[in-house]
């Protein structure tokens, strides 16, 4: 009975450490075969000198470079994220082109590569997957708010949650969440698999990934960044999507934790009134790409006098509100948003009191109406300044009085009319050399 024992006890120790062996094996082969890289805020670009990814990069050297592995590798599934914080549209984006990254430095590093089947599975991560890290991090303030918001109960989107978190504490808790878990969003991993029939590998793959038949071709190094004028052209020529081919640069991703910004508001001033003293204010936002609206003041109100008698009186006095309507022409995708050349109709009215050696005009009102055109260009690298020539036709009226400023005994100044009327103008009413200074929101 005890040998029956011993011989029952002797078998399950080895099949236990067979199994065990086998397990190891399997899972040190999973490991093997999995390799994570990070990529920095507002990039989809390998950098070996990032984080870990020199280690990363080294560990697949070795492995492609064993020949059993070479032969066996079938197929290499890519998966890579971005944060859910911003634009969804920009995200998804920004995932594709970091999956088209890691594929673009495996078949430049590794040309048998070429022949293989890449599959790819770009993802906008949730904020939900914050949740353990969260929970763990003792430095959190708020902790129960934030949890809240990433479990999300009210399925509020991830542009709502991102600005809410933003929201707490006055963006100190962000602060914390942006600095130490962030990065998690910002990887992409992909895994070698290994099988002698490639049609078995590929049936097996999820429905989601998009499996790429025409492979990319060889692109050029600089060091360890890839050479992203290349990508750009790949991009839009070799792989059949949306979202390829309306990519931009990998450099000019804008951040993954910023919303785009947007044009909303010109502020203005027109520098042939400002040469004249003439002080002014423009106001013009954008409707849409093709339209805009315009608001100016001109407010002047200088008098120049030595308060004798004898003073050579000047006297500037204007108050001008002007509105004007403008149409933007060309293609407005390829143009920032309010420049290149415009056509527009304004409306404007006002009072005056024009004075030189104590003779001028008064008016109590005039109005102004007309058509206008220009054209508005760039002058720095950010598109924020820029300068706007301008010129407008139309009819003025106006009612006027002339008037001889006198110098009473109580040393005062009154005007004494001598004469008045009305005055009607045709032809040019408006010309502008503009500075402008463009807002933008995120």
């Amino acid at each position: 009975m005890i040998k029956i024992l011993l011989l029952i006890i002797t078998f399950i120790s080895l099949t236990a450490s067979v199994l065990g062996q086998e397990l190891n094996r399997s899972l040190s082969k999973i490991d093997k075969n999995v390799f994570l890289l990070h990529f920095r805020v507002n990039s989809a670009l390998i950098e070996r000198d990032f984080r870990d990814n020199d280690a990363t990069l080294t560990r697949l050297n070795t492995l492609l470079t064993e020949s059993p592995y070479i032969v066996k590798t079938d197929t290499i599934t890519m998966y890579a994220t971005s944060s859910p914080d911003g634009v969804l549209a920009y995200n998804e984006q920004l995932a594709f082109k970091r999956c088209v990254a890691i594929k673009a430095y495996l078949i430049q590093r590794y040309s048998v590569l070429e022949s293989i089947v890449f599959a790819t599975v770009p993802q906008v991560s949730q904020w939900s997957e914050l949740i353990r890290n969260i929970e763990r991090d003792s430095t959190i303030t708020h902790k129960k708010i934030v949890l809240e918001l990433l479990e999300n109960p009210d399925n509020l989107s991830n542009t709502t949650i991102g600005r809410r978190l933003k929201g707490i504490d006055n963006g100190v808790v962000w602060q914390n969440i942006a600095t130490h878990h962030l990065s998690i969003f910002r990887s992409g991993k992909f895994v070698v698999n290994l099988s002698s029939d490639r049609n078995t590998v590929a049936s097996t793959v999820n429905n989601n990934i998009n499996i790429e038949t025409p492979p990319i071709p060889r692109v050029k190094v600089v060091e360890n960044k890839l050479d992203h004028k290349v990508i750009k052209k790949e991009l839009s020529d070799t792989i059949n999507t949306q979202a390829a081919v309306n990519a931009s640069p990998i450099l000019e991703l804008q951040s993954e934790n910023k919303s785009q910004q947007h044009q909303y508001l010109a502020l203005k001033t027109n520098l042939l009134f400002d040469l004249l003293s003439l002080v002014n204010l423009e106001l013009e936002v954008p409707i849409g790409n093709r339209f805009s609206v315009a608001g100016e003041v001109i407010f002047p109100w200088w008098t120049l006098d030595n308060g004798s008698a004898d003073s050579k009186r000047h006297r500037i006095q204007l108050l001008n509100i002007n509105l004007e309507g403008r149409y933007w022409f060309g293609n407005r995708t390829k143009k920032q948003t309010m420049t290149g050349w415009f056509a527009g109709a304004y409306v404007g009215g006002g009072s005056y009191d024009f004075e030189y050696n104590a003779k001028g005009y008064q008016g109590d009102s005039f109005v102004t109406g007309g058509i206008s055109g220009g054209y508005t260009h760039t002058i720095n690298k950010k598109g924020n300044l820029r300068m706007e020539y301008a010129l407008g036709l139309g009819y003025m009226q106006t009612n006027y009085k002339h008037y001889k400023a006198h110098f009473s005994p109580m040393d005062e100044w009154h005007p004494m009319y001598d004469k008045e009327g009305d005055y009607s103008y045709l032809g040019p009413t408006r010309v502008k050399i503009s500075f402008v200074w463009m807002l933008n929101k995120r």
